[in-house]
């Protein structure tokens, strides 16, 4: 056969994909997979490989069994706990009362608009399992995403075995996607575990089905195709695009055989029960999709499709942004087009980014020559990518479709020691300081959750003991502690508090001990999280026993970057404007377009209550004057 790549002697398809049967095997060929090769020193290889990569993706993430929950992590414990194993396979509620109760101002809540979310049933089982064993230790929880994505890491050098003769640029694969910094928002937030979850479902899809196409292949690996699918599409939407990277992958498969009839026939009978299933899924899910369509809108959270210009520039600035971090590893923000346009103009905008995924496609084609694996490689980025561009960009969002940006490593490391020079230890160097990078955003993950612990365990700590006809209000809540009163709720012990979140508070930075003095690094925060740094101190003053009266200075309530994901009602961002609840009503004061300047919240007279500020990281209670 001859080689696709530049001068190196490498097939342009999986080997084990070219034979008919184990009796084709020739001497200089090496049959893929690993368990039809005889026991010596490449098996032994093998084995140590998958050891080596093992211990690097724990290593490299092992800094982060020490971090807290924070965000949507609370609502997910929260939601398994209250969960019976035989409810496990129900679609998430999404919004209104059960899911923004304690958040009067919550557009949802207020329009009572609610609905079924996501139906992600192996995302509970994970969570109800280990909460069923290790309770709420925080250390457990972790440990899980790290056991996983160790796990996704071995899965990959498996499929990365199916790509080239030599087990080097195999290795070199999984290697890259052990260590890649990228993975820190997957691995270190335990709500965004989803990707942890049906990544190795994804991909064992995909490798049991290019087995089952092997000569020596056999049917229960194309059952455990499908059933790898079934169980990626009980944890994460992005399933849905398996049966294009499985088509793909199949014409892959036949690229150096003759055409023969019927052979585009069979590639789509091949696929067609993958097709069907996910068609069944997407007709099912359609109710679910639309309604969180509904509770989301005018969220940051999803993007506009409406509008097809507005969104293909978004569209392409997503896909710049995700695909140059995965080259270039930096901290990854949550900034969207509409962040970014201002400053030079939207198709300005457009017009950098179309110049820069050209360069970095000009760059994939010289690093993967003409090689066919190139153009499979590319695939297994775009297509899995490809439904996170209705959403806003999240580095979470990477982890599946890493595996093509690593496989096109794998090509590089190929063409590279193909003359057999060896790059070891540039790799070596390369991988520790990979790994010295993720410690570092392991680092930066772990401050947010830590505030999020110390405020929890501080508001343990000074709670009256639960009574009844008493209540619990929050004012100027962290935004990265959002839901974390449901935590306070079971850690007090009594799940039916009433507890209150009166105002979350817009700035990010600088909260408790943690102060930005640099001037670099105070326009670096202030680029990337506008109007979510900088002081805003929060003055509250009680005019009687039961009205208390609270004004911010330097910023705005209801202009956070959690608002505007989970927006606050337009409704009540006017001054004057009353919401009357069980125990509270809340009048906005002064509001300006800018958001709510001062509120004033009228108590019920004479029930329980207990008010504390949680301003700048602190607990402090706010006691009657």
């Amino acid at each position: 056969m001859s080689p696709r790549g530049s001068g190196a002697e490498v097939p342009a398809r999986p080997d084990f994909l070219m034979l008919s049967d184990a009796s084709d095997l020739r001497s200089d060929v090496a049959i893929r997979p690993d368990a039809l090769e005889p026991p010596g020193p490449s098996a032994a290889a093998s084995h140590w490989h998958a050891v080596v990569i093992a211990l690097v993706a724990f290593l490299a993430f092992a800094n982060s069994l020490g971090n807290y929950f924070l965000l949507d992590d609370f609502w997910n414990l929260d939601w398994s706990s209250k969960l019976k194993w035989s409810e496990v396979f129900q679609p998430f509620r999404f919004g209104g009362q059960q899911e923004f109760g304690p958040y009067w101002f919550n557009a949802s809540r207020i329009n009572t608009h609610s609905g079924e979310a996501y139906f992600r049933p192996l995302v509970s089982v994970v969570y109800k399992g280990v909460g069923a064993i290790f309770g709420l230790d925080a250390r457990a929880y972790h440990f899980s995403s790290v056991a996983l994505h160790v796990l996704t890491s071995l899965i990959v050098l498996w499929l990365a075995r199916m790509f080239f003769r030599r087990r080097e640029p195999a290795f070199i694969v999984a290697l890259a996607f052990a260590v890649h910094p990228a993975h820190a928002e997957p691995v270190q937030w335990l709500a965004a575990n989803t990707h942890l979850i049906v990544g190795p479902f994804y991909l064992l899809a995909i490798g049991f089905f290019l087995r089952s196409r092997d000569g020596a292949g056999r049917p229960w690996h194309f059952a455990a195709a499908v059933a790898s699918a079934v169980a990626a599409l009980c944890s994460h939407e992005l399933a849905v695009t398996l049966p294009a990277v499985l088509l793909l992958a199949d014409w892959w498969s036949t690229q150096s055989t003759a055409p023969v009839p019927g052979q585009f026939r069979r590639m789509a009978w091949r696929v067609l029960p993958f097709a069907g299933i996910t068609a069944g899924y997407l007709t099912w899910h359609f109710d679910v999709l639309r309604a969180m369509h509904t509770e989301m809108a005018g969220s940051t959270y999803l993007h506009d499709v409406s509008n097809p210009l507005e969104f293909a520039r978004t569209a392409l600035f997503q896909l710049t942004y995700g695909l140059s971090h995965l080259f270039l590893p930096f901290p990854f923000a949550p900034i969207d087009a509409q962040d970014v346009a201002p400053w030079i103009g939207k198709n300005p905008l457009a017009a950098v980014c179309a110049a820069l995924l050209a360069l970095l496609a000009w760059m994939w084609i010289k690093m993967g020559g003409r090689d066919s694996r190139m153009l499979l490689a590319a695939a297994l980025f775009l297509i899995p990518f490809a439904p996170s561009l209705l959403v806003t960009p999240a580095e979470r969002q990477l982890y599946v479709p890493s595996v093509g940006f690593c496989l096109l490593l794998g090509l590089l490391y190929e063409r590279q020691t193909a003359d057999g020079r060896s790059l070891r230890l540039p790799v070596i160097v390369l991988a520790t300081l990979a790994i010295i990078l993720t410690w570092s955003y392991n680092v930066m993950w772990s401050f947010p959750s830590n505030i999020a612990r110390a405020q929890i365990e501080e508001l343990r700590r000074q709670m009256p003991p639960p009574e009844p006809d008493s209540s619990v209000y929050l004012l100027n809540l962290w935004g990265p502690s959002f839901y974390m009163e449901r935590m306070v709720a079971t850690l007090s012990g009594d799940r039916n508090l009433d507890l209150q979140v009166l105002t979350i508070h817009p700035k990010l930075l600088p909260v408790g001990e943690y102060r930005v003095n640099n001037p670099l690094l105070q326009r670096f925060f202030a680029a990337l999280l506008p109007g979510a740094t900088g002081e805003a101190p929060v003055e509250m003053r009680w005019e009687s026993p039961d009205v208390l009266r609270v004004q911010i200075h330097n910023g705005r309530f209801m202009r956070s970057l959690i608002e505007q994901t989970y927006p606050a009602a337009a409704s009540v961002q006017v001054t004057g404007a009353r919401v009357e609840l069980d125990h509270f009503t809340a009048e906005v004061v002064a509001a300006d377009s800018d958001g709510v300047e001062t509120l004033r919240f009228h108590f019920q007279p004479g029930r329980k209550r207990t008010v504390f500020d949680l301003q700048g990281g602190t607990v402090r209670p706010v006691p009657v004057d």
